[in-house]
């Protein structure tokens, strides 16, 4: 089965002024969609040398098949929690559970905006659930060589809140681009995230 980048959710202009249209096109069209484009070109590759019973080269696409699908996957839940105007600030049994594990609201924030200013390369950092610890935790997906079956991984994690970072735009850019994308975190989602893995 082919993968396919969804439909955009909403305008491309509709996260301005926090995010340029600009950006939210080469996020979508050109990043998120080689993801995608690399993951049907692994399955693709694989079927192949399955059928020529190639051990090697199916070792070698599968660890590429993580990098292709985690992408894809994280960009997915990132336009699903990043709309027009925001839904904040976290309210709910998600803001309850981040001050239980956090301390505060905003001791919170600081670090997912650290962790994100932290990632080398590539990547994204995720406010994720832990059920091994049974805590909220953050962690950084550098380069999406990390986990992709998340609810079977080898934390079992399951991501809530997922941010989008890329090298390109430079460190000071990357700043400004998360105190700006903090206006636009759609936190029924993430409270919806919160609630399905709690039950």
């Amino acid at each position: 089965m082919a993968y396919a980048l969804s439909e955009f959710p909403y305008k491309y202009n509709a996260l301005e002024p926090y995010i340029k249209e600009k950006t939210v096109r080469e996020l979508y069209e050109i990043r998120h969609k080689a993801y995608v484009d690399g993951l049907n070109d692994i399955d693709t590759n694989i079927v192949e040398a399955r059928s020529k019973d190639d051990s090697f080269s199916i070792k070698r696409l599968s660890r590429e098949r993580v990098f292709y699908s985690t992408g894809h996957y994280l960009y997915k839940l990132f336009w699903e929690n990043t709309v027009p105007n925001g839904r904040g600030p976290a309210t709910d049994s998600i803001a309850a559970r981040i001050i239980e594990d956090f301390n505060t609201l905003e001791a919170f924030k600081k670090q997912f905006s650290a962790s994100a200013l932290a990632v080398k390369g590539s990547g994204f950092t995720t406010l994720v659930w832990n059920p091994l610890f049974v805590k909220l935790d953050i962690i950084q997906v550098e380069k999406c060589h990390s986990i992709t079956n998340w609810g079977v991984s080898q934390w079992g994690v399951i991501p809530l809140l997922v941010v989008d970072v890329w090298p390109q735009a430079g460190y000071c850019l990357i700043g400004a681009y998360i105190d700006a994308w903090w206006n636009l975190v759609d936190w029924d989602v993430v409270n919806a995230r919160y609630q399905k893995v709690i039950m």
